[in-house]
């Protein structure tokens, strides 16, 4: 099946949604997603030293991006701050910061953050927010990089996992281990895990069975007539 399904979750959401934006944003793709607007902005010194992942010798990344990324966040009160470099670790879910060039944690939570990075000639965006429903394994801590951001939410999860490897004739490796998976957060409060398939969507979703299936047609005769391949990244 063509990777067009991935983006039939994106495109559900704007076909059924109904309420105002939520959060602070509204938008699909690389949109600013905390404005002045939202909240006043505040120069941040306040971190604490980070606890150093123990593993420094697996092979992998625990984070998103190892290099240092552009970005903005939200903290308590509506507070924003801008200029950051920044770099989140998914392994403990924790967001860090250069000061000084000294990767520092927060000392207040942050509710959402903005991180922008230029990775070989291509910008790499990502939108952040927690709170959410716990699921599966994850709790109301985890953050879920938001993609599309109204009434309904179409969000992704991040998760990373140190296994050991055996291979034959050399010594044990831990290896980091990427996973993703696809969630709906509706406007009643109930958080959904989808499939990229417009079948098992449906079955998520039966409530919105009608839209769903309109969504898939409309975005199939688009693929045929050469319109895109609608791929997510």
């Amino acid at each position: 099946m063509k990777k067009w399904t991935l983006f039939l979750g994106a495109l559900l959401i704007f076909c059924v949604a109904r309420a105002q934006p939520a959060g602070l944003a509204s938008r699909i793709g690389p949109q600013p997603a905390i404005s002045p607007s939202s909240g006043f902005f505040v120069d941040y010194t306040d971190g604490r030293p980070i606890m150093a992942n123990a593993d420094k010798d697996a092979e992998g990344s625990f984070f998103w991006t190892e290099e240092w990324c552009n970005g903005k966040v939200l903290l308590n009160k509506n507070r924003i701050v801008s200029g950051l470099s920044l770099k989140f670790n998914i392994y403990n879910q924790e967001l860090y910061f250069n000061r000084n060039n000294t990767e520092m944690a927060f000392a207040d939570s942050v509710k959402e953050f903005e991180i922008s990075c230029l990775l070989e000639g291509q910008t790499r965006y990502g939108y952040f927010r927690n709170g959410y429903p716990a699921i599966d394994r994850f709790t109301a801590q985890t953050y879920y990089q938001v993609l599309t951001d109204s009434s309904f939410q179409l969000l992704r999860s991040y998760r990373k996992e140190l296994v050991e490897v055996e291979e034959i004739n050399r010594p044990k490796k831990k290896v980091i281990r990427d996973f993703s998976e696809y969630y709906v957060f509706t406007p009643s409060g109930k958080m959904v895990r989808i499939k990229a398939d417009a079948k098992k969507i449906t079955e998520a979703l039966p409530e919105y069975a009608t839209q769903i299936n309109t969504s898939a047609g409309a975005k199939q005769v688009e693929a045929e007539k050469g319109g895109g391949s609608g791929e997510v990244v």
